[in-house]
């Protein structure tokens, strides 16, 4: 746990940023999670309103702006303000999945499967949709496939991921070896 006084420190300091630079959208957002952090829900909405105001293509501060919409019971709103992200910004996968979420906490079942089964069929490596597909899916043999087929995303990022490591690793040898040979030459 964060004790509430460095929240107020860390906030002193972003709203310092915020006067040095107007325009940037990174104090705003930061006052938000920490006004958030502090469950004071309308300043974190009124902070991540100024950071989208900015720059408004920063899905995932829109997509947290629009769930304390939810909190402060402004679903409609919410509703609303994903569905226009989604249009500005087709086919990104957060959006749908947090739409697909909106429907199904307001009893919206079968068109929140609509939105994750296609969302699946476009990017079936979107390991989310497809967790949140699972528990959506009522025939074994759907359930069954959906399972198989997160398993295989699962492993493709693994795989993706030690590639990734063994290139850094390899990147690192060399720079050592070259710093080593710069070392003698001195």
């Amino acid at each position: 746990a964060f004790p509430l006084v460095k929240y107020h420190k860390a906030l002193d300091a972003w709203r310092q940023s915020g006067r040095i630079q107007p325009n940037a959208p990174e104090p705003f957002a930061l006052q938000g999670d920490a006004y958030f952090r502090m469950n004071k829900i309308g300043d974190a909405y009124e902070s991540y309103s100024k950071s989208l105001e900015i720059d408004p293509g920063q899905i995932d501060l829109a997509i947290r702006r629009s769930r304390l919409l939810e909190k402060m019971g402004k679903g409609n709103e919410q509703a609303a303000v994903l569905n226009l992200y989604s249009r500005t910004f087709p086919g990104t996968s957060a959006l749908v999945i947090e739409q697909a979420k909106w429907l199904l906490a307001n009893k919206r079942r079968t068109e929140a499967a609509t939105l994750i089964k296609s969302l699946v069929k476009e990017r079936p490596e979107e390991i989310e949709a497809r967790q949140i597909l699972q528990g959506m899916l009522d025939d074994p043999q759907e359930r069954y496939d959906n399972l198989k087929e997160l398993a295989t995303a699962i492993n493709q990022m693994l795989a993706k991921f030690r590639d990734t490591i063994a290139s850094a690793k390899t990147l690192s040898e060399d720079i050592s070896t070259k710093l080593g040979t710069l070392n003698k030459d001195e």
